[in-house]
């Protein structure tokens, strides 16, 4: 995966990065979208304590390089990526091939624009910073009863874009760093539509 990562990455990107660091790089998606790696093991862990139904389609909006999708895929039979920057898509697919993950597709997509209604799942990895909180709450509002986000949005976004009369918290229940402190933590949540 760093390989594949270090094509995008500037060279002074790099430079800096110490091996436990995350890569983040811009990407060719609109407003202010940049990549940025997640905790396959976080997500992984989240999701064993969800103990959602394998047979619900499931999506990463804003899938980069793969790397949510592929442990989505662990966990659900059908996996969609939607990605709107074209050479991310590729290197995805090129990933998706060697690592023989036959149950996730990627698409090249803006997932703003993108028909979510037939995902049960969906994944959210603060994908862009222009407009995130008003595009986002709009998205949000628009996807079908009953469908849980995966959000690993940043504090200061969620109440705005999971409000209550539209979302409840499913997952973790109990109050945590996440609702106090700094406002750029990423701690996942998940939330399930009325």
């Amino acid at each position: 995966m760093r390989s594949v990562e270090r094509k995008f990455a500037s060279a002074r990107d790099l430079r800096e990065l110490e091996p436990q660091d995350v890569v983040v790089f811009p990407t060719e998606a609109p407003h202010g979208a940049e990549y940025a790696t997640l905790s396959s093991l976080m997500l992984s862990g989240h999701l064993e304590e969800l103990k959602l139904d394998p047979e619900l389609p499931a999506a990463d909006l804003g899938s980069g390089l793969g790397v949510g999708c592929f442990t989505l895929s662990v966990h659900f039979k059908k996996v969609h990526g939607l990605e709107y920057d074209y050479r991310l898509v590729m290197e995805a697919e090129v990933l998706r091939q060697d690592l023989g993950f036959d149950n996730v597709v990627f698409h090249h997509v803006d997932f703003l624009k993108a028909d979510l209604s037939g995902y049960r799942v969906l994944y959210l990895f603060h994908p862009f910073r222009e407009n995130f909180v008003p595009l986002m709450a709009k998205r949000m509002e628009d996807i079908a009863s009953g469908t849980y986000v995966i959000s690993q949005v940043f504090n200061y976004a969620r109440p705005s874009i999971f409000t209550s009369s539209l979302f409840e918290r499913i997952h973790p229940l109990e109050i945590g760093s996440d609702e106090v402190g700094d406002d750029f933590v990423t701690e996942l949540i998940t939330f399930r539509r009325r």
